[in-house]
């Protein structure tokens, strides 16, 4: 097989492009993919466990941990000890970090616009489905 039209490097090729066109916009927020993602998770889906935003972004724990560290640091989120286990935490955006998302949005959507420029909304349909089905396969050995 050659490398160029592997699938596992397509893939890889193109998270990288859109991961380069992503931070170069939110350069000018001071925040990586990295943490936006983590902020937008927690907008999107309101008060959350580090262990939550950990799953839903495939990050690890401690990956996870750092990330919501900086975000503190920043005034975007906050972190409070769980009134259910004292042994977790619940994380929250806090106003400025709603905004941050709320500002960044319409690039971040222009960048996935051009990514998927050129494709139908059936494309689009199928594109999503194989992604999820790949995802599934790749997480049964986790």
């Amino acid at each position: 097989m050659v490398l160029r039209k592997s699938t596992g490097f397509l893939v890889h090729k193109s998270v990288k492009l859109l991961r380069k066109k992503v931070d170069t916009c939110l350069r000018r927020f001071d925040i990586t993919v990295t943490q936006w993602g983590a902020l937008r998770t927690l907008v999107e889906d309101g008060e959350l466990s580090q262990a939550e935003i950990s799953a839903r972004l495939a990050m690890d724990r401690a990956t996870c941990g750092t990330v919501l560290d900086k975000l503190i640091a920043k005034g975007l989120i906050e972190k409070k000890l769980s009134g259910n286990d004292r042994r977790s935490y619940c994380v929250k955006a806090l106003p400025p970090g709603v905004a941050l998302i709320e500002a960044s949005g319409p690039e971040i959507e222009q960048i996935s616009l051009l990514m998927l420029k050129g494709i139908s909304e059936d494309e689009m349909k199928t594109l999503e489905r194989m992604m999820n089905i790949m995802i599934s396969n790749l997480s049964q050995e986790e």
